[in-house]
């Protein structure tokens, strides 16, 4: 029996673990783009595993609204790993949505 692994599930606890952890600590001086370091990584891994290497020009600013959309919310606001999870998946599902009505 072959077991199914949630991609999304994972990727939500781990986002979630790494910003509530704060694993990336920098020692000495620290500028301004090092600040909310974790939270940017967790950004990159989320976006990496939604859209993987399909990044173009027609989608990219999407993504870069999206991904400041989200750094703000992890940055800011309350939230834990099942409101990510369900975040993903409005977007994996509006990615499918939106590909339905190209057809």
């Amino acid at each position: 029996m072959a077991r199914r692994v949630n991609m999304v599930k994972i990727n939500s606890y781990g986002a979630y673990w790494f910003v509530r952890e704060q694993p990336v600590q920098i020692t000495g001086q620290v500028n301004d783009a090092n600040l909310y370091l974790n939270e940017k990584i967790a950004v990159v891994s989320i976006i990496s595993t939604l859209v993987g290497d399909e990044v173009n020009a027609e989608n990219e600013q999407c993504l870069l609204n999206f991904a400041e959309h989200l750094l703000y919310h992890l940055k800011y606001r309350s939230f834990d790993a099942q409101t990510i999870e369900l975040m993903i998946e409005g977007f994996v599902f509006g990615q499918k949505f939106q590909d339905m009505n190209k057809l």
